[in-house]
């Protein structure tokens, strides 16, 4: 989708976008009919297959530049840990090169059990910044994966690097309500009061109403072309309905599955920021699981391919 990262001028929704998205997310909850038509043309423009409905789903998603550079390896991450695990990978605009090689990766996996989907990104179209589109893409097939799987979904940011198997930490929490939130409720803004680093959806019937009003409402709200992200905003806005209404159970997301420090405890390193993901740290530890396997390729096997800055060597 993008061939480097987008900087985004003012990180911030005004005002009056704010009452417009919020609006937004009230009547998506109001009305399940609210936001099916713009949902409806994202699925027109995805193909691909789903997740099995036995087990639960780890489910993230990327363009191109996230792939090579990330996406990788938080697969071989997860297949490092030796346990059979669902893994769904939503491409964003992939080029031909990307598609052959996420192909040829069930071949290479013997843990992780990988599906893809490919969008067309026909929702992202008159956004001034693409990655505002790529920040929600995760959150709009999640309900499409909830739909049809009806499996607990559990997403997460693609720049990730598994260091224990993720399930087993995530099942206990994941057992305790309909949907399993990072909650800041010491943030004075509404765009930071819940973080979107990693968010689990349940199949009970009030949380797939939660993902389903998710989707339907980010899928909306590109039409008032958002310059900022919305993935954040919108997850907390319909939480924070339902959980007054006493409609949606939240369960506390354990930290250990969304660890900034690299620290001893973690499930699951993240990289925040570019400067974490330009760290020797990072790419330490990028480095140690990608030699691991060395039949996997970790640069694109075509020159100049769209979407890849020359030179990326997969290394961080």
């Amino acid at each position: 989708m993008t061939a480097r990262p987008e900087i985004i001028a003012q990180k911030r929704h005004s005002t009056w976008q704010k009452f417009r998205i919020w609006r937004r997310t009230q009547s998506a909850l109001r009305s399940e009919r609210f936001g099916s038509d713009a949902f409806a043309t994202f699925e027109a423009g995805v193909t691909g297959s789903y997740p099995g409905s036995t087990g639960g789903v780890i489910l993230a998603a990327c363009d191109d530049l996230y792939y090579w550079r990330f996406a990788i390896t938080l697969l071989l991450s997860i297949e490092d840990q030796g346990e059979r695990q669902q893994v769904h990978l939503h491409l964003c605009r992939p080029s031909a090169a990307t598609l052959r090689h996420i192909g040829g990766l069930p071949a290479l996996l013997t843990h992780v059990q990988l599906t893809w989907t490919v969008d067309d990104c026909r929702l992202a179209e008159g956004l001034r910044y693409r990655t505002v589109y790529l920040a929600s893409a995760r959150f709009l097939i999640a309900a499409a994966v909830m739909r049809e799987a009806k499996v607990p979904v559990l997403c997460i940011d693609v720049d990730a690097i598994a260091v224990k198997p993720i399930w087993p930490a995530y099942a206990a929490a994941q057992a305790r309500g309909d949907a399993v939130l990072i909650q800041r409720p010491t943030e004075s803004s509404v765009s930071r009061r819940l973080r979107a680093g990693a968010v689990g959806f349940n199949p009970t019937p009030a949380g797939r109403r939660y993902v389903s009003a998710v989707g339907r409402a980010i899928a909306a709200i590109f039409a008032i072309r958002p310059l900022y992200h919305l993935d954040q905003i919108v997850l907390f806005y319909l939480m924070r309905t339902m959980k007054h209404r006493r409609e949606l159970q939240v369960a506390d997301m354990p930290d250990p599955l969304s660890d900034f420090d690299f620290s001893g405890e973690a499930v699951i390193w993240m990289a925040k920021g570019w400067a974490v993901k330009n760290s020797d740290q990072y790419g330490d530890a990028k480095r140690a699981v990608d030699a691991r396997y060395p039949q996997v390729p970790q640069v694109p096997q075509v020159p100049d391919m769209p979407g890849v800055p020359a030179g990326l060597a997969g290394n961080g």
